[in-house]
């Protein structure tokens, strides 16, 4: 692992903080979270963890623009777009539309407000038709490809770090019962596998599915475990348990679902700022759990950024005309919207 390629963004591990009082009321014997969002490089999120070694791997290290795709409030695109100022490159940020709420607003403006340029498809499956590159990589338009979630192996790599650095934190204490952490492009949850395995502490990863079941099917998982542990030289490593978990995604990919608005509210109380598209989800599934969690102990892989993004004045004027009209659209029909847009405008 000390072989590993990296640019050097992770400094210190990220806390891993106790919630005593919500496992007191789940009646859980430990409940810990993995706070990501504390890690201190382009805004924090588990999405610094693939970019420290995937930026550091050719061809992007050397590459002057990347080309990647994403919904318009990816987290992904936020934090390359801040990766790209920070390395004096450009983006190509290729996005689709999804439900707007403040965080997803948030994500937009600072994807706009970067060295970016911002392309518009209204379908994410009509885009990838289009620009199959985004999906299967090498190049476009002469920039180099940034998978999706950034979930190369190259950028999975960072996450077996994640993984292993957890099992270090964890040494001396019993080995907790499972992990929930939201499955999106796979490569944390499958990174984690391997640095657990790793670690000594296989804990089951129960991977809460928030992207459709043809984008998170257990083959994919196998397959991009398999490119990872190649890369890591262990072709034979297996991995800890990995669960995927159904039911959660509600109406789909980026629509908010009643069991999330709880779980962020639930969780608020306890001073854990949840997003509705990915970390709301995998923790609701946590909380339908808990009737047959009794006694267990238990990890929540904490994935959102923390605290505010740098956004332009201007990003809005960055928007191509279609993605604004709609936004502006969009805003009109969408109270809390609304509010946010009023102070990112």
């Amino acid at each position: 692992m000390s072989a590993i390629a990296d640019r050097g963004w992770i400094d210190a591990p990220s806390p891993l903080q106790a919630l005593g009082e919500l496992a007191a009321e789940l009646k859980l014997e430990g409940l810990w979270v993995k706070r990501e969002d504390h890690l201190a490089a382009l805004g924090g999120g588990n999405k610094v963890r693939k970019l420290d070694t995937l930026l550091a791997s050719e061809p992007w290290a050397s590459a002057p623009r990347w080309a990647s795709m994403g919904a318009i409030g990816s987290g992904s695109l936020a934090a390359l777009a801040q990766a790209a100022e920070r390395l004096d490159r450009r983006l190509d940020a290729w996005m689709f539309w999804e439900p707007i709420d403040a965080h997803v607003l948030e994500n937009l403006a600072a994807v706009a407000s970067g060295p970016t340029t911002v392309r518009f498809c209204a379908s994410r499956v009509v885009l990838a038709l289009r620009r199959p590159a985004l999906v299967l990589g090498g190049t476009i338009d002469g920039a180099a490809v940034v998978p999706p979630g950034a979930s190369a192996p190259a950028g999975v790599l960072g996450v077996v770090r994640a993984g292993r650095e957890l099992a270090r934190q964890l040494q001396g204490e019993e080995t907790p019962d499972r992990l929930y952490v939201p499955l999106g492009t796979g490569g944390t949850a499958v990174g984690l596998t391997l640095g657990l395995a790793l670690g000594g502490c296989p804990i089951p990863v129960h991977a809460v599915a928030v992207v459709e079941r043809p984008f998170t099917t257990s083959w994919q998982m196998t397959a991009l475990r398999r490119r990872v542990a190649r890369l890591l030289g262990q072709p034979d490593l297996q991995g800890a348990p990995l669960i995927i978990r159904r039911g959660f995604i509600g109406q789909g990919y980026g629509y908010p679902t009643a069991a999330g608005q709880a779980a962020m509210e639930r969780l608020a109380t306890h001073g854990i700022t949840l997003e509705a598209v990915y970390s709301a989800k995998a923790m609701a599934a946590l909380l339908a759990d808990a009737h047959e969690l009794e006694g267990q102990r238990v990890v929540f892989w904490l994935t959102p950024h923390r605290g505010a993004l740098p956004i332009a004045d201007d990003w809005r004027s960055h928007l191509p005309p279609d993605l604004a009209a709609r936004l502006s659209n969009a805003e009109s029909h969408a109270p809390a919207a609304r509010t946010l847009g009023g102070v990112l405008r």
